[in-house]
């Protein structure tokens, strides 16, 4: 970057990463920016059909891979958002899952 700032982008090499100028994840300095993620694995399949907990789950782990990269873990992150909120708390190891909740009636499909 022009103004001397270190930046760094991430992705998992998914067709639509390309398709849609779509970043995993963007380390400005010292504070890693993560996008939404999904239920894929490394290989672009979607897991969890039918399953939301699985589903959940599994976009974490993306979450996990992208902080990896950067050298982080889930118990580096500060701030989440989520449109299931009830579902991680059970499970996640960030200081702060379900931080913001985004109510929603019902997710695309």
């Amino acid at each position: 970057m022009s103004d001397g700032v270190d930046m760094e982008v991430t992705g998992f090499g998914m067709p639509w990463e390309k398709d849609f100028n779509y970043s995993q994840g963007l380390k400005v300095g010292d504070t890693i920016y993560l996008s939404g993620q999904i239920n894929h694995d490394a290989d672009g399949n979607l897991v969890g059909i039918g399953d939301l907990e699985a589903q959940i789950r599994q976009a974490y782990a993306n979450v996990a891979t992208v902080l990896e990269h950067y050298g982080a873990t889930l118990a580096n992150v500060l701030r989440t958002s989520s449109s299931s909120p009830t579902l991680m708390p059970r499970w996640c190891r960030c200081r702060s899952c379900g931080a913001i909740s985004l109510p929603v009636r019902r997710l695309a499909r």
